[in-house]
């Protein structure tokens, strides 16, 4: 049995539906939030992090093991991509106190090769 691609174009809107639902509802409660029965939210701390533009792409293992912060982390403070990889150029952001004074690339060999765990 083969799934037509209109199928998935409908699934797809049906899943952006809800989405747009749940942000709405979202809304509504945060902004009324005592006739909801909430009371006394105190945000959290914004996450502060350095960002280091990266000269060559650089695998998250390798940010992990210089910045000893795990991976699930840095992810958490990337999300603009995903999977364990950034390109060439990505502005990658660091727990704050972790780029070691760089603000540069990091990641790259003498000869700009791609870092450890990378594929050129």
């Amino acid at each position: 049995m083969r799934i037509s691609g209109n199928f998935e174009r409908a699934s797809d809107s049906a899943e952006t539906a809800n989405y747009v639902r749940i942000i709405l509802a979202m809304t509504i409660v945060s902004k009324n939030a005592p006739e909801y029965g909430i009371y006394d939210i105190t945000p959290e701390r914004p996450i502060e992090y350095e960002t280091l533009k990266l000269e060559c792409a650089v695998n998250l293992g390798l940010i992990s093991d210089l910045t000893e912060t795990p991976v699930p982390e840095l992810q958490q403070l990337n999300l603009r991509c995903c999977g364990v990889r950034r390109p060439e150029g990505y502005d990658l952001h660091v727990p704050k106190g972790m780029a070691g004074g760089r603000t540069d690339g990091t990641g790259c060999g003498a000869s700009g090769e791609p870092g450890y765990g990378t594929r050129a």
